[in-house]
């Protein structure tokens, strides 16, 4: 069985609860992650590894397969497909810290016609959950 499907069938057990609000990865490679290796038999990558195939935060200093985080997708798609996404997303994805890096990241590169549309969609998208929170 391929990986990410061991990985899908063991997030099925009724243990692993998450919340719109969670960190999925920290919940999987902290919290869960003595049960699954132990239960489930999955195995995580060492560092170094995982370094290789993904990164986040850190630039990576040798190309890698890929990148985690809404936050850096700004690397890799022009501006008018990233406004495009944006108008596609969870609303949760506003609730998080991964969009208001984006938004720092534009305002470093001085595209402030970006930080003005990504931020409006954030604020708007807030003030709409606020609307259909409220009893």
């Amino acid at each position: 069985m391929p990986a990410i499907e061991k990985l899908s069938d063991a997030l099925a057990d009724a243990r692993f609860v998450s919340t719109p609000e969670d960190n999925v990865d920290a919940l999987i490679c902290g919290k869960y992650r003595p049960i699954l290796e132990k239960e489930f038999g999955i195995r995580f990558a060492p560092e170094p590894v995982a370094d290789r195939f993904s990164y986040e935060l850190l630039l990576p200093v040798v190309p890698t397969f890929g990148f985690h985080g809404l936050s850096n997708m700004w690397r890799y798609v022009d501006d008018d497909k990233m406004v495009e996404l944006i108008g596609l997303v969870d609303p949760y994805v506003f609730r998080g810290p991964q969009f208001v890096i984006l938004i720092l990241n534009y305002a470093l590169q001085c595209k402030f016609a970006m930080v003005e549309q990504l931020y409006a969609a954030m604020r708007n998208t807030r003030m709409q959950l606020r609307r259909s929170e409220s009893p």
